[in-house]
């Protein structure tokens, strides 16, 4: 069974439905001691970065992911699910989960670029076989994740 973390943020019923849809069900958890019971985890993500590490540290969220992911078990960060990952957030002055060392940037300003950025875009780099460079993606976003390791991004 998948647990959908809810820090009281987040598109908790889209995440839930694409997954019925998929034919797998999972359950809306709220409180650290209670991630250890799942087989896998989910946290998406709407809302600003400082807000949801309160929520997450305020609940013992954050700390109980920690010791899930160190245990190998799968998860999966969505939009500001995956931001929270990380180090630090350009957005906020709040300290990451830092499971990912590396930054959360702001997408730049260009002439002719919009932000925040939506729309299909074809990947341009995959490390991974599940997906290959020219397959079109859907992106809404205003920031962007640079980390330490590189090699860490698929």
């Amino acid at each position: 069974m998948i647990a959908l973390i809810d820090y009281g943020m987040g598109n908790l019923a889209s995440v839930r439905h694409a997954l019925h849809f998929l034919g797998t069900e999972a359950e809306i958890v709220s409180q650290g001691d209670e991630l250890a019971a799942y087989d896998a985890l989910i946290l998406p993500g709407v809302g600003a970065f400082d807000e949801a590490m309160d929520r997450l540290r305020r609940t013992d969220l954050a700390a109980a992911i920690v010791r899930e992911v160190a245990s190998g078990k799968p998860f999966l960060g969505i939009c500001l699910g995956m931001q929270l990952l990380f180090s630090t957030s350009e957005e906020g002055k709040t300290a990451g989960i830092d499971l990912v060392r590396g930054r959360v940037l702001q997408l730049p300003a260009s002439p002719g670029i919009l932000i925040p950025h939506i729309g299909w875009n074809a990947l341009e780099e995959c490390r991974t076989a599940l997906l290959r460079a020219g397959d079109y993606m859907y992106f809404v976003h205003s920031y962007h994740v640079v980390p330490d390791d590189r090699s860490c991004v698929v």
